[in-house]
């Protein structure tokens, strides 16, 4: 059993990364969850096309209810399993992240996986969430800084969240529009500087946003870069087999 928290900044990724791997990981056998962990702006039921009766919310204002009708089963992948929030709701300021712990508690041995998606930023006010968590997996996207900074942001955002999230920290960079040399100065700076573990690269794939628009993830029905694929393979060797020894 593994929680896996995925973290990052606005538009790393996050939730896309979370939807498509959760059901690879199904697929291969793991009873895997996906738990929206974003309680001001929840969008990973979108990904789905998910609606369901019972959400996080309702959780929240009930800790003590029945867990299982916050389940929904996807229909397609037996062992794929989401606990979604309600797109449509307005962000309610007296929610708070200490329930979830509990939830996770409950919830734990029943999954191989449970892969929770973050509130986007630094996990402050998400730390009770955050210290339920096995693993961060810090989803990073250069795109939008300039080349000549990437190292020194780098480093300053993999500190931040080393201060923050009390866990094994784990990079996973996301949709990487770089050349080949410039991957190569990323990889060994995460991993012999900053002595971070590099999970995988993934390059930006445009049917990943697609499946983001139209609430299917590519990796229920179509085909799946190969980068995903070993991505997914690690993530089982990495968490499951190792147990964080990488």
């Amino acid at each position: 059993m593994a929680v896996v928290g995925f973290m990052g900044n606005g538009g790393a990724g996050k939730t896309a990364l979370v939807s498509n791997l959760g059901p690879l990981l199904a697929r291969d056998g793991i009873r895997t969850l996906l738990l929206e962990g974003n309680l001001y702006f929840p969008d990973l039921g979108s990904y789905f096309g998910v609606r369901t009766s019972y959400t996080i919310y309702e959780f929240l204002q009930n800790p003590h209810m029945d867990i299982e009708w916050l389940l929904y089963n996807h229909p397609e992948i037996r062992d794929l399993y989401l606990i979604v929030g309600d797109v449509e709701r307005l962000p309610d300021p007296r929610i708070h992240f200490w329930p979830l712990r509990s939830l996770i508690r409950t919830l734990k041995e029943y999954f191989g996986f449970i892969l929770v998606d973050f509130p986007p930023g630094i996990p402050i006010e998400s730390k009770p969430l955050a210290d339920e968590i096995d693993y961060g997996v810090l989803v990073v996207e250069l795109n939008s800084v300039p080349r000549r900074n990437w190292l020194q942001w780098l480093e300053e955002l993999v500190n931040k969240y080393l201060i923050t999230v009390h866990r094994k920290i784990f990079i996973v960079l996301n949709q990487a529009i770089m050349k080949g040399s410039e991957r190569r100065v990323v990889e060994s700076f995460i991993v012999e500087d900053l002595g971070i573990p590099l999970l995988g690269v993934l390059p930006y794939d445009e049917s990943i946003v697609e499946g983001v628009f139209s609430g299917v993830p590519t990796s229920i029905f179509g085909e799946v870069r190969e980068e995903l694929l070993e991505l997914a393979a690690t993530f089982e060797e990495v968490f499951l087999l190792k147990r964080g020894l990488y």
